[in-house]
């Protein structure tokens, strides 16, 4: 309800009711909008998803070294 609607999975009726409030309630859609919006620049961006793969690739390589064996 704050960016955004849970629909249950196939179920059109649902689906039509959750359309009839944002049809309705233009105060709500623009709401929903711009919380979207700021979770998505929060979390989704290009630049985010790189930092996060490179934290992630930065763990693996960090847990490889610590758990290597020296021959």
């Amino acid at each position: 309800g704050i960016t955004g609607f849970i629909v249950k999975q196939e179920d059109p009726i649902d689906l039509a009711e959750k359309i009839a409030i944002l049809l309705k309630n233009e105060k709500l859609r623009i709401e929903m909008g711009k919380k979207g919006k700021e979770k998505f620049q929060k979390k989704y961006t290009f630049e985010i998803l790189e930092k996060r793969i490179i934290e992630v690739f930065n763990k693996v390589i960090d847990n490889e070294a610590t758990h290597s064996k020296t021959i």
